[in-house]
């Protein structure tokens, strides 16, 4: 009798979804691994302001960003909103496949994943006010394009 490969499958699975919740699982993983990708995006996508902004640094780079999410998630805490692990998946998931892509598209791809990575009660935030959401996708997406006219 051969032994079954069901256990072995099972647990590769299980692992691999451990793994995957590591990365958005909670909010402080989100925040390293989404601030990775977005700095690798913007070096990319965005050389010249990133050069300007973090002097070519990679690693200071992501703790900014880091640092920037975790005050966005700071502000979300305040109007009662909850991190969505799900969208936080979805969002991250979503700038690292497009981390190589520069086109407007991509940034608006980036902004919607990532709109609704907080829960929120419905009614606390006023109509022209920006979402904690937003302001998130403001924090991890690239910065604007920089202006071609001389």
């Amino acid at each position: 009798m051969k032994p079954s490969r069901t256990p072995f499958l099972a647990l590769s699975l299980l692992s691999s979804l451990a793994l995957l919740s590591g990365c958005y699982g909670d909010v402080e993983s989100f925040a390293k691994t989404t601030a990775k990708h977005s700095c690798k995006r913007l070096a990319e996508c965005q050389r010249a302001d990133f050069e300007d902004r973090y002097g070519g640094d990679l690693e200071r780079c992501r703790d900014e960003t880091y640092t920037d999410f975790l005050n966005a998630y700071d502000i979300a805490q305040d109007f009662n909103c909850e991190y969505d692990p799900d969208e936080g998946k979805a969002c991250g998931s979503t700038i690292k496949s497009l981390r190589g892509d520069c086109s407007d598209e991509a940034d608006q791809d980036i902004n919607d994943a990532c709109e609704e990575i907080f829960d929120c009660p419905i009614g606390l935030v006023p109509d022209d006010s920006p979402t904690p959401g937003q302001l998130a996708a403001e924090a991890l997406a690239s910065f604007p394009p920089e202006d071609d006219e001389p």
